[in-house]
């Protein structure tokens, strides 16, 4: 059996980082904590929804926890917003 890749691949956000986009990135986080820690690339979100945070809160307390490999000033500004340390890169 092969150990994963590491680091592993970044999963990228997109801009505008809101429910459609938690739901369409549902499965490759889901992937990527069955593999070990999930690591997000936030560089390019302008708009940081309730529903990504709620999927990256998930990611963040998953067995192999979560990595924000890079973060845009926007995501950066609504993390700290809701004091959630736990997600800042």
């Amino acid at each position: 059996m092969s150990s994963p890749p590491f680091p592993p691949e970044p999963i990228v956000l997109p801009a505008n980082a809101t429910l459609a986009a938690a739901e369409a990135l549902l499965p490759d986080m889901q992937a990527a904590a069955a593999e070990g820690q999930v690591v997000v690339d936030a560089s390019e979100v302008a708009a940081l929804g309730q529903a990504m945070v709620q999927l990256l809160l998930a990611a963040a307390r998953s067995a192999g926890g979560l990595t924000i490999a890079a973060c845009s000033d926007a995501y950066r500004e609504r993390i700290e917003q809701l004091g959630l340390t736990e997600l800042a890169a």
